[in-house]
């Protein structure tokens, strides 16, 4: 048992480093599938890719590319995480937690968990949001630690609920409006049917696989909570993510930390109004949600320096 445990352990791969193997992999297949555009609904192949030194040293390019051309999710990132640190020091995101998890008990704790793969499933299928659901995440990942599940239901409930959802698409711009607009100019779907043709049959696939996403994560997550063992990151450290709600002794909330829980509330509100509706006739983008996030957390970072600190104690 010893020997299988340490084998386990030497197979764990640094993330950067499987992340540019796959870069890899996709760079030497440049050189092997012939490559094409798609304009109005013509293919037309293009010349292969020549094997010389230029070309495969854009294998290394591509990663300070890549950072430059995704730039917004990039400082989205940096931006939602230095806005979360700003809550988390105020004491809000500790005793809303710790709130919100004693509110459910150990059975109650389940229907939060379907509740939230459902809510990711519906953003992802109806929204096709991947992205800007950045700011949603940690959030979530805190809760679900909380509840007594492991690290692995806390990404399966972002991933595989969002992912799942976004598959099935029944309003999905990306994978149904896109798809059928090309459809259209190709001549297959007549211009005159709506690019999001076929919803009925849309959404009952939506129905299964949400309903597949609850089951499949479901069961793992009740097998894990009950037998911890059985977890397959069990030995993974999260300790910096994990929020132990034993350790705090009153949870109560103070007036000024609801004013801070208020504004996240505003600030998701805010993202999701911006990105499907916009304002005075502008839909948001990555940048605007950062702004946003910007602004919440320097207003909860000023508000630690007006207010007196006795304020942000507990209420006993």
């Amino acid at each position: 048992m010893r020997e299988k445990e340490k084998k386990k352990k030497n197979v764990n791969i640094n993330p950067f480093v499987l992340i540019f193997a796959v870069i890899a992999v996709c760079g030497i297949l440049t050189f092997i599938i012939t490559p094409g555009e798609l304009n109005n609904g013509v293919y037309t192949a293009l010349p292969q890719n020549q094997v010389n030194f230029n070309n495969i040293f854009n294998i290394f390019r591509a990663i300070p590319y890549g950072i430059k051309d995704s730039a917004s999710i990039v400082v989205l990132t940096l931006i939602v995480g230095g806005a979360l640190e700003v809550y988390k020091r105020t004491g809000a995101i500790d005793n809303g937690i710790s709130t919100l998890v004693q509110a459910f008990s150990d059975k109650m704790s389940h229907f939060l968990l379907i509740a939230l793969i459902i809510v990711f499933s519906a953003i992802g299928g109806f929204l096709g949001w991947v992205e800007t659901l950045i700011p949603f995440i940690p959030l979530v990942v805190a809760v679900v630690l909380a509840l007594g599940y492991d690290a692995m239901t806390a990404a399966a409930v972002c991933i595989v609920g969002t992912m799942g959802g976004f598959v099935a698409g029944p309003t999905n711009i990306y994978t149904v409006g896109v798809a059928n607009g090309v459809l259209q100019g190709m001549g297959v779907l007549p211009k005159s049917e709506s690019v999001f043709t076929g919803i009925g049959f849309r959404i009952v696939v939506w129905v299964l696989m949400t309903a597949i996403s609850v089951v499949y994560i479901s069961i793992y997550a009740a097998k894990t909570k009950k037998h911890p063992e059985k977890s397959l990151v069990r030995d993974v450290d999260v300790s910096d993510i994990k929020f132990d709600v034993s350790k705090i002794e009153n949870p109560k909330l103070t007036g000024v930390q609801v004013i801070v829980l208020l504004l996240i509330l505003g600030a998701m509100i805010m993202t999701v109004y911006g990105m499907q509706k916009g304002f005075n006739g502008v839909k948001w983008g990555l940048d605007e949600v950062s702004a946003v996030f910007l602004a919440s957390g320097s207003s909860d970072f000023c508000m630690r320096f007006l207010i007196p600190p006795d304020r942000w104690q507990k209420r006993e």
